[in-house]
This record gives C-alpha cells, structure tokens and sequence, in this order.
C-alpha cells in the first residue's frame, strides 16, 4: 500500500469516516489488517471489548458482507468526485461538476445496461478477497445455494437493486430544478458572472423571480457586478472579517434588537436555554436562547445568537457569557435558571458550562426543559449510543408516521390488522398516536407495542406515494429491522416507565409538580434496586428483544453469539441506560430545584390542595433579594392564603399565567414578583400565548454530510457491520495493527506528526435576518 494511502488510514478510520468518499475501498484494501487487529484484541484483552472483537471479526469473514463491501465499493466509483465536490468544494468546483452529473448518472445506467459482464468482475475480485482473508470460511449460505450460481443470486439480489436505487437517487437529488437553482452561484463574484442578455431564455435567476420584490429590477441589478468593479471599501471590510476569528453569530436587525432589549429591560429577570448544536457551512454552533416574560405577561423565547462550538468548556462558558452580557447588555446577576438540550458530545461540554455558569452565579439553577418531556430528554441524552441513537430514530419514524393523515391512516389499520384479537388494546394503542412526539411520556412502549404494525405500514410504504416518500419509508424500514435498535428501545421502555409518572407531572399544571415532588424519594428507591438487580432485569429484557426479533423474522446473529452479546449489551447499554437516569434525576433535582418547585403553591388552585406552613421560608432563602418589599413577605404571604382559602373566593386560578392575571395581583408586589420569577424557569410549562422566537431554528438543522446518504437500499446487517467496526476501532488503536502488519519498503509506517491535526476554518458572520 502507498505510504500516503496508510498514512491517512488513522484518521479514516478514527474519526472521519463518514464524509470519506473511499470509505469502501479503505475497509476493502485493509480487511486483512483490520481482521488481524480484530484477533489481536480478542486474544490480548477480557470483557466486553474482547467479545465485540469476536462478533465482529466473525461477521466481516462472512462470505455475504465481502461480497456486499466490494460491490460497494465498485459501484460507487464513479461517485466519488462528485461527493469530494458536493461536499466541501468552492461553488466554482460545484458548478463545474453540475455539468458533468448527467455523465455520471449515464456511467451508472451503463453499467446497469451491461450488469452481467460487470458483475462478473467484482464477484471475481470479492472471491479472491474472502479466499485471501479467510479461505476457511469460503462458503455460501442455503438461500445463495438454492440459486443456479453464487454469482446469479448476487446479481440479482445486489447488484441489480444498488444500481437502480443509485440511478434514482441521483436523478431524485439533481433533478432540473435542482441544478437550475444550483445555477445561481454563477452569479457569485468568484464564479466570475457575466452580464446576463436580455434575450437569455434560461437565466440563472428565473426559478425565484416569483419571490424577488421587484423583478422587473432583478436582471438590472443583477448585472452590475459584472459591470462595474467592487469597491475598495467593500473589498477592504469583507477582507477584515475574513480575516478575523470564528465569533457567535447573531441575526437580528437593528430595530428588532432595540424592541427585545426594552422587553428584556421590562423583564428584568431571564433564564438561559442552549438549543441542540447545529452545523452552519461546516462548523458546529449552539443556539444560545434565553426565556422571559413580557410586561404584557406573555412568555418569551427568543435566540439571541449561536455561540460557536469548541471542546473547551471554559471558553464556551465565557463566549456565552460575553454574548450575554457584552452583545446583549444583559445582567447575569438576574438570570435565574438554565436548561440545556444538546445531547452527545455537545451535551457533555454544555453539563460542563452549565455548572461553570452555576457556580459563577448560584440563582441561575439547571432544571429540565419543558420542550421535552422528561422521559424523552432521558433516553435522547443517554450515553449509551444505541439507545440515544434508538430514540432519535424512534422520535423521527413516529413524527413522519403520524404528520401526514393519510400515513397515520395506514398505521392505524396496520394496528386494527395486528391486533385484531384484542379490539381494545388496538384501540388504546391508536389513542396514543399524537403530533407532538418530543412531549411523549410513552414514545418507546408505543414503538414496541406498534413495531409490527409499522413495519407493515412502512412496507406498503416503499411502493407508495412520491419518490421521496418511498425512499423515506424504505429508510425507515431497514434501519428499525435491526436488533440493536429493538434492543435498546426495549430497555428504554423498561426503564423509562418507572419514570412516565414523574415525567408526566412535569408537563402538567402547578399541582401536578408540586405532587410530583413528593414521589422522587420512591423513585430513586425503584432506580438504585433497578441497578442493584440489573443482572436479572438485562436478561428479560434481552430475551424480549430476540423474541420480538424472531416473531418479526429480523436476521440475528448465531445463537452461540447471543450469550456473548448479551453480556456486551449489558454493560453498554442496560447498565449505561439505568445509571444515566439515576445520575440525570439527582442532578435535575437538586435540593434547590425542590424548593423552588414547592414555591409554586403560591398559585391558589395549588395553595387550596397543598397546605404548609414553610413556604414564606423557602421563598425568603431563594429570592430575599429578589423582592421589592422583604420586610412585608411574611405578612403578604399570610393575607394571600386567607384571601384564595376564603370560602367566598369562588374561581382559583390554576396556572402561574392565570393568576398574573388576577386583578389585585398589583396589591401584592412580592408575590408578583415571585410568580414572575417562576414563569420563567425552564421546567415552567409554555401556555396558550407562548411567543417562540423571530426566526425558526429548523432552517439550519442541516443533514449530515455524508457521501454514504445515497446508499438507502436493503443489504441485509451488512451496512451496520461497517458502523460496527469503526466504532470498534474508534475505541482500538487500529493503526497500530495496520502498520504492523502492512509493511512498506521493509519498515513499519508511522503517521507524519500533523496527521490527527484539524485547523478550524475562519468564521464570516451571517445575514441570517
């Protein structure tokens, strides 16, 4: 192998794997290196990661997954340059390689034309792999054998199927429309535009003329940058900010900004909520939001900018801080709560700032957001892979199901379909069938009650509706005929439904959490005998996996590996998913967290059912200084409870909003406050005339990029083998073993000293108003 070749392997392999468009032909050229590093680590270590080592070691050897890796990595050739481009080149390369997709997509329809002599070929080389790497494993299974040949059956079965789905797709991705509007970066000073004629037919523009303000201008002022040349002004500013550091990015126009700081100055009081990371032109941010209430009592949520993201938590903490304080004119000394929804590797490091940010100003406590329901947030932030990753695809497939009428139509008759033995459990199921997904208390007992039924419905699905409806369902149908995704949906079900209580509380009215306190103790008692018992509760829970696994007719590994593989799921997944919750509840709800829940009996629907005589206390320890009139709380407190605990009081409000409303509310200034003060806080509930934002987050959640997006057809467990064993190696030195094993010019090769650096691109603010 080159020496160049090897010296990439590492970061191939580690890190960036996905957007690698010779990812096959990697794992192809080092299966033999990849396989000795695999019983190396079986034979030199214990444990879990010695039995992942042999389940994998035994699947790559498998005379179905070589086939399936050099059919791959032959017929994705021709994309690879066109994914390079795509992916990271300047729009002067895009446009370029536009001209040249119908060329590709012709070099695939080709080699579908002449399949026969084509496969042939990579059938040849994928024998001479599997002989070369495991000779003694060179055997077919009965289905490959029932044909008149191996090869016959591949064909057919692969070749034929890649092939079609990769023509489609590409038509799909660059259909007219698309290239038209990919037309318009020629209009980019760096594409060197040319002034457009007026009578040019196809202009560049024409596909949104419909949208511009004035399109009798547009071609007019289209062409006067290939008229007249830039400015020095301008080329000297856009050279300065090209030039300086990656900051937050913010999008607000002038006379906005001036609107939501008088807001926030009426407020005084804010709470901080960091949104899930997203990726903008290829570097990772964190949209920084903050919650407040306006003199009008209306809840507010506004994004206030993205803060880019970096591994450095005390940098985050203070570039956060500085977006606050020094862009916003904000006082962190009044923020009083913040939640965080960024889960993964970003939730690490925001679990890092949140406690940074505390311990600077101990008012602003971490409480859950009521954007999710409790038992969501845990299983989304879960540090067991499977099972984090297992909900996300959970969430998605029950949001795409039910959004459209007639999908959930569908579903509902597959339910009725499967369960036409118990009328009743089928029409409980079909009840539980909701919009909004990210709120549900029961996501995960859904998806394994309706697993059946969705998987039929997605089968009628694949053959149904417009191309990106198709391939949308066929996606969904291969990724959920997986058993680790059954596996972990089925721990999450188990562990989460001694959670579904509390989590439900927390999404309902005043009373509802302030009840809900008084069950943690119990629960945490349920979670710690849960751990302490996790040998028995695994073992069922495996065995009910394999079994919803079997009566589904999912392909599983050779019963001699289950036993292996349980106990590997064990501890990456039963035990990472118990002690995640117990560990999330204990910090959600701290000492101070209770108490500043309990002060919502304030509200007198909440006062009427739930009597203490603390909560003047607990009020004057959290918010003395908070308070217009300390001196008088006690006695305001007292005259509050005999006005709402009067008999004559008739209706009680319910809500913190409803009771802001009260038309004495001005009467009782610290109590105002207080209730003010809670409306806030992350865990509050948003209510009827919640105001989200100026602008939706859901513009910038971009896809990611990975060259493999194409590849959405049916081979078997063979494309989450290949996740397998990066995943394997991100945690193994893979490199090593490869350059003990691939020797060039008689020496080992070692990586060049920059090999595992990344230079962070620089940052131009964006427009984004």
């Amino acid at each position: 192998m080159p020496r160049e070749a090897l010296e990439e392997i590492p970061e191939t392999c580690c890190s960036r794997w996905k957007k690698r468009e010779d990812f096959f032909d990697i794992l192809a050229d080092t299966l033999e290196g990849v396989l000795s590093c695999l019983d190396a680590v079986s034979s030199s270590v214990t444990g879990a990661k010695s039995v992942h080592a042999q389940v994998l070691s035994t699947a790559l050897r498998n005379m179905d997954f070589i086939v399936t890796l050099v059919i791959l990595k032959n017929a994705c050739a021709p994309l690879r340059n066109c994914s390079t481009v795509f992916r990271c080149g300047n729009p002067a390369d895009i446009l370029c390689e536009v001209e040249k997709i119908p060329s590709i997509i012709a070099t695939l329809e080709k080699m579908l034309k002449n399949v026969s002599s084509v496969h042939t070929t990579w059938f040849e080389q994928a024998f001479q792999l599997a002989t070369k790497v495991a000779p003694e494993q060179v055997c077919f299974s009965e289905e490959v054998n029932s044909y008149d040949s191996p090869e016959i059956y591949y064909v057919e079965n692969l070749s034929i199927p890649l092939l079609h789905n990769l023509i489609e797709e590409m038509k799909y991705c660059f259909s007219d429309n698309h290239l038209k509007a990919l037309s318009v970066l020629s209009l980019l000073p760096s594409c060197n535009p040319q002034p457009i004629l007026s009578e040019t037919t196809d202009k560049p523009f024409s596909l949104y003329l419909a949208d511009l303000p004035e399109p009798d201008m547009a071609e007019q002022e289209i062409n006067k940058p290939a008229d007249e040349e830039v400015k020095a002004p301008v080329m000297g500013m856009t050279q300065k900010v090209a030039e300086g550091p990656r900051t937050a990015v913010s999008f607000y126009e002038p006379q906005l900004r001036e609107q939501i700081l008088k807001e926030l100055w009426d407020s005084q009081f804010f709470t901080v909520i960091t949104e899930q990371v997203v990726e903008i032109d290829g570097e990772l941010y964190i949209p920084l939001c903050i919650r407040y209430l306006k003199k009008e009592d209306i809840q507010c949520e506004e994004t206030l900018a993205f803060i880019p993201f970096t591994e450095d938590s005390g940098v985050l903490s203070e570039a956060i801080e500085t977006a606050l304080s020094e862009k916003w004119g904000l006082n962190m000394e009044y923020c009083r709560g913040q939640a965080s929804l960024s889960v993964g590797e970003a939730g690490a490091q925001m679990r890092a700032v949140s406690l940074a940010i505390a311990t600077k100003y101990p008012q602003a406590i971490r409480t859950v957001s009521s954007a999710l329901s409790l038992n969501v947030w845990l299983a989304r932030s879960s540090p067991a892979e499977e099972a984090a990753n297992g909900s996300v695809l959970v969430d998605k497939l029950l949001h795409w199901l039910t959004e459209d009428v007639e999908r959930q139509n569908m579903l509902e008759d597959m339910i009725m379909l499967t369960f036409q033995q118990d009328e009743a459990k089928a029409c409980e199921l079909r009840d539980k069938l909701i919009k909004n997904w990210e709120k549900s208390h029961d996501m995960h007992e859904v998806m394994v009650e309706i697993l059946e039924a969705a998987m039929l419905c997605l089968n009628e699905l694949k053959g149904e509706g417009s191309t990106s409806d198709q391939q949308q369902a066929s996606n969904f149908f291969d990724a959920i005929r997986n058993f680790e995704f059954i596996f972990s949906t089925v721990v999450l079900n188990n562990v989460l439904s001694l959670t579904k209580k509390l989590s439900q509380s927390l999404q309902g009215k005043p009373l509802d959490m302030l009840l809900a306190v008084n069950t943690l103790p119990d629960l945490k008692a349920s979670l710690g005998k849960l751990k302490s018992e996790i040998d028995i509760h695994h073992k069922s829970w495996f065995d009910e996996a394999v079994s919803l696994a079997s009566k589904l007719n999912i392909q599983m590994l050779h019963s001699v590996l289950l036993e292996p593989l349980s106990d590997f799921y064990k501890e990456s997944v039963s035990m990472n998913v118990v002690e995640h919750s117990i560990a999330e509840i204990d910090d959600l709800f701290t000492d101070k967290v209770l108490d500043t829940l309990k002060c919502l009996e304030i509200v007198p629907y909440a006062m009427f059912k739930v009597k203490t005589s603390i909560l003047s206390g607990i009020v004057y320890r959290l918010y003395k200084e908070d308070l217009p009139d300390q001196s008088s709380l006690h006695s305001e407190m007292k005259a509050w409870k005999e006005k709402w605990l009067d008999p004559l009081a008739g209706y009680l409000p319910a809500t913190v909003l409803d009771t802001l409303k009260t038309s004495q509310i001005r009467s009782f200034s610290n109590i105002e406050t207080l209730l003010r003060l809670q409306v806030i806080l992350p865990f509050s509930r948003r209510e009827s005339n919640f105001r989200q934002g100026k602008r939706s987050l859901t513009v910038l959640a971009f896809t990611d990029n990975c060259p493999c997006t194409l590849l959405n057809f049916s081979v078997g467990f063979h494309l989450s083998i290949l996740c397998s064993v990066i995943s394997f190696f991100s945690l193994c030195s893979l490199y090593n073993c490869i350059s003990q094993w691939d020797q060039y010019d008689g020496k080992t090769q070692s990586p060049s000293d920059g090999s595992q650096c990344l230079c962070l691109d620089e940052k131009l603010t964006y427009p984004l108003s």
